[in-house]
C-alpha cells in the first residue's frame, strides 16, 4: 500500500501535499503523561522529552515512545513596507529572493576512478544575523539592501500549531509508551525508571498508568478469591465438619484455578 501510494503520488500536481500512509494508528499507550514546567518554553521542553524518550526506548518490552504538543519554531521576518519602497523593492521580488533560502539541491558529483564523490554545496544560514545579511537589492538597484534594512528578524513559534497540551493550567508537551506484543505490562512498569536528571522545575504528571491499573486488578482479584475462599471454608468447617469441609474447599479452589 506505501508503495502504491508513493507512486501515485508522481502523477498529483504540483502543490498537492503528498499523502501519509498512518500503519500505526492502532497502538495503545500503556503509559500516558506530560511534562511542564513554569519557567521553561516549548523547545525547552520538548528538548528534555526527547532526553527521556532516548532511554525509555531501551527499556525491555516497550515499543514506541510519542512526544505530544511539540509547536514548530519559525523565523518570523516582520516587513516595513515603507522602507521596502524607498529601496524599489516589491514584495512579489522579495518573496521569490525568500523562497529560494536554505533549498537543498543537487551540486554534481566527481568521478575519481571507481569512486563517485558527491558534491554537497555550503552556505546555509546558521543563524538569524546570517539571514539578516541576505543580499535582497533589485537588479541594476544603485545601493545595496540587505533583509535587515527593511525588516526586524526574531525567532518564535508558529501562529497555528495543530495541537497545545496544558497541565495543571500550565503549557506542557505529552509522551505516550507503547509495549510490544506479548509482554508482562506489570514487568515493565517496573523496568520503566524515569532515569534521567530531571531539571529543578520541570514536573511530570502521570495521567495513565496502565501498569498500576493491571496491578491493582490483579491484586483486587486474588484479595477477593482469597476472602471468598476463606469465608466458605469457614462455613464448610462449622456446619459439615473437617474432612467434609475441607475437600469441597479444595474442589472449589481447583475450579476457580482451572477456569484461570
Amino acid at each position: 500500500l506505501r508503495r502504491r501510494v508513493g507512486d501515485a503520488s508522481r502523477l498529483f500536481p504540483p502543490g498537492v501535499v503528498p499523502p501519509f500512509v498512518n500503519d500505526d494508528f492502532g497502538d495503545v499507550f500503556g503509559f500516558f503523561f506530560a511534562i511542564s514546567g513554569d519557567s521553561f518554553t516549548n523547545p525547552e521542553l520538548v528538548r528534555y522529552a526527547e532526553q527521556l524518550r532516548r532511554e525509555l526506548v531501551l527499556v525491555p518490552g516497550v515499543g514506541k515512545v510519542a512526544i505530544g504538543g511539540v509547536i514548530p519554531q519559525q523565523i518570523n521576518v516582520d516587513i516595513s513596507l515603507a522602507k521596502m519602497a524607498a529601496r524599489g523593492i516589491t514584495l512579489n521580488q522579495l518573496a521569490a529572493i525568500l523562497a529560494r533560502l536554505n533549498v537543498v539541491s543537487s551540486a554534481g558529483e566527481i568521478r575519481v576512478g571507481s569512486e563517485s564523490i558527491r558534491l554537497h554545496p555550503t552556505g546555509e544560514f546558521q543563524s538569524i544575523d546570517e539571514l539578516g545579511d541576505l543580499l535582497v537589492s533589485p537588479h541594476r538597484a544603485s545601493a545595496t539592501t540587505r533583509l535587515r534594512d527593511i525588516a526586524t528578524l526574531s525567532r518564535g513559534l508558529t501562529d497555528s500549531p495543530a495541537s497545545i497540551y496544558h497541565a495543571n493550567g500550565r503549557q506542557a508537551v505529552t509522551m505516550g509508551v507503547s509495549f510490544i506484543p506479548g509482554v508482562n505490562v506489570i514487568d515493565v512498569g517496573h523496568a520503566q525508571q524515569m532515569a534521567a536528571d530531571k531539571p529543578a522545575g520541570i514536573d511530570i504528571a502521570i495521567f495513565y498508568d496502565q501498569a498500576a491499573e493491571v496491578a491493582h486488578s490483579v491484586n483486587g482479584f486474588i484479595t477477593n478469591f482469597l476472602m471468598a475462599l476463606a469465608i466458605v471454608v469457614g462455613v464448610l468447617l462449622v456446619f459439615m465438619g473437617v474432612r467434609s469441609g475441607i475437600i469441597i474447599a479444595l474442589s472449589l479452589a481447583l475450579n476457580v484455578l482451572g477456569t484461570l
